[in-house]
């Protein structure tokens, strides 16, 4: 967000002015990227600058000639550049899978799938090209999941990629203590310079003031590498890590609470690096915080509230931060900061992924149609939808990506079954309210469909909150006036699945939102946003090839 005006240096219709929050949303992602050691692309010359045959005038005419003392293949700088979602990772692997999905059918429907794959591709019923559809997207999301969980050659260049990330925390930890002492020691110096009648010194001295204890208690944890065995801390580490953690935390948030001023905005921005690193070592598993630190990273900016590009609105945004507060006050109330932030960040990132999957399955239905009328094409994408939502949920797939979620974020057993149940629950809902949005389809009938795993999401909430309104810990207020209202909208849901009232089930829904202090109006505002978002990345890394399009959704799942 940008200003114009006529103050001094200013004029009507100039240059816009960039706020605050500009330059404090700029400041913080460019020294979090430089401090996590992820590089700005250096890459900005005009082909032309780089070599001359990419010259319009070169040898006469256009560009890209060829010598036999100078060969051009194909164009090799373009094809570097173009995103990693252009590459296919699964071969031809999973036409193996394919072919067991599709003999999994009753022999009547194989026999009528079999006969219409043997026409002319626009003689092909479109529902029975949505079916062979969904089993090639199946069959390339399952070959490409396994070819992810195998174990890399000890010599490939993934093995060495997984040993840099293993140490990027390490890394990030060193960096960032670097950086933070000589932050600190310039601020210091440049407040003295300042003096004590400077507008900011008081604020700006007591913070740097605190900042010397966690700073402290990282060059702790940095010296304690030298006695790590197996890329894990001690718990002694660990620990100094999460006070670190926390300690940066409150400082952050104090600071946030003030009026900065243009001269110190590099501390906060130096803090949040510092919080990252302190952070994602102190996770329980130290193997997860290569990931945290990719998280925490790709979230910089993802909020609206901090970025005007942000995809994520604020109904969106209190969804997830109350699933979280509820998760930390019950399930995972033993766990520190760490994995809180974590699984935070794995749902937050999830419900936009798979919210924007669902509408992009509905957009491309997953592969090639036939020529044939604009609604036999809409309804065969809607049912190549359907069928693959409800491959998704009778799986299992989607509360095991939260099982694993919920594990890597130090959950315990009981906490991975009753949170990737609900989680799974509101992932389904997201995916619903996309797809039926996308498609300006009533979401009833997809209710309907999926009202068993619905339903099992709900009683879990349910457990849940019984447990919570038994803890002695949480606040009065909290306990008389939010989870009361959420246990109320929480039940209301349950009633409407069991007596099959999917209306109801969808004012029930609204109601838990506006007890999360949300709307159903605002969540679906946020859902058009980030559609709108992912519509973009995938159309312009796909070139609009239908086919890019399902090679890119397939290497984001």
């Amino acid at each position: 967000m940008t200003s114009t005006g006529t103050g001094v240096g200013g004029n009507v219709g100039g240059p816009s002015i960039p706020l605050q929050r500009d330059l404090e949303a700029t400041a913080w992602t460019e020294i979090n990227k430089a401090a996590l050691g992820i590089v700005h692309d250096s890459i900005e010359k005009a082909f032309t600058e780089l070599n001359p045959r990419y010259n319009p005038g070169y040898i006469g005419g256009f560009g890209y000639k060829t010598t036999s003392e100078n060969p051009l293949l194909d164009h090799p700088l373009e094809i570097q550049r173009r995103s990693e979602l252009s590459k296919n990772n699964t071969g031809d692997n999973w036409q193996q899978t394919y072919e067991d999905l599709v003999n999994q059918l009753p022999a009547d429907l194989l026999l009528r799938f079999t006969n219409e794959g043997n026409k002319p591709f626009d003689e092909r019923n479109p529902t029975f090209v949505a079916l062979d559809n969904v089993f090639q997207m199946t069959a390339k999301i399952l070959t490409q999941t396994n070819n992810a969980a195998k174990e890399p050659s000890d010599i490939s260049l993934e093995a060495a990629r997984t040993t840099l990330n293993l140490l990027l925390p390490f890394a990030a930890l060193k960096g960032a203590i670097s950086n933070g002492l000589e932050v600190t020691q310039s601020a210091t110096n440049f407040l003295t310079d300042q003096g004590a009648n400077y507008r900011y010194f008081d604020g700006f001295n007591s913070v740097l003031s605190q900042l010397q204890s966690p700073l402290k208690l990282m060059q702790s944890v940095n010296l304690s590498l030298s006695t790590t065995k197996g890329g894990q801390l001690s718990p002694q580490a660990i620990q100094a890590a999460s006070k670190a953690a926390e300690q940066l935390e409150t400082i952050r948030t104090k600071l946030e609470s003030m009026s900065l001023g243009p001269d110190l905005q590099v501390v906060l921005a130096n803090i949040k690096t510092l919080e990252i690193a302190a952070t994602a070592l102190s996770l329980p598993i130290t193997s997860s915080s290569p990931l945290f630190i990719a998280l925490a990273s790709a979230s910089i900016g993802l909020y609206s509230n901090d970025s005007s590009l942000g995809a994520i609105g604020p109904g969106f945004g209190a969804v997830t931060k109350n699933l979280m507060n509820g998760f930390q006050l019950g399930l995972m109330a033993n766990n520190n900061k760490a994995s809180s932030d974590m699984l935070s960040n794995l749902t937050t990132l999830s419900f936009v992924l798979f919210t924007s999957l669902g509408s992009l399955a509905i957009q491309s239905g997953l592969g090639l149609y036939p020529l044939k009328s604009s609604q036999d094409i809409d309804n065969a994408h809607f049912f190549a939808f359907e069928t693959m939502l409800q491959l998704a949920t009778s799986s299992g797939f989607i509360e095991k990506f939260y099982q694993e979620a919920i594990a890597i974020a130090g959950g315990d057993p009981q906490a991975q079954q009753l949170g990737s149940s609900i989680l799974s629950q509101v992932a389904t809902y997201l995916v619903i309210l996309s797809a039926s949005m996308t498609a300006k389809r009533d979401p009833t009938n997809l209710i309907e469909n999926e009202a068993p795993h619905l339903r099992q999401g709900v009683a879990s909430a349910e457990q849940i909150q019984e447990e919570e309104l038994n803890q002695e810990v949480i606040l009065q207020e909290l306990k008389s006036d939010r989870i009361t209202a959420v246990a109320l909208a929480t039940k209301l849901a349950a009633l409407a699945l069991d007596s099959k009232d999917y209306e109801g089930f969808l004012d029930a829904s609204s109601s838990l939102f506006e007890s999360l202090n949300t709307s159903l109006l605002s969540i679906e505002k946020d859902i058009a946003q980030i559609n709108k978002s992912a519509e973009i990345t995938i159309g312009t890394t796909s070139m609009g090839d239908p086919n890019q399009q399902l090679t890119g959704m397939v290497n984001i799942i």
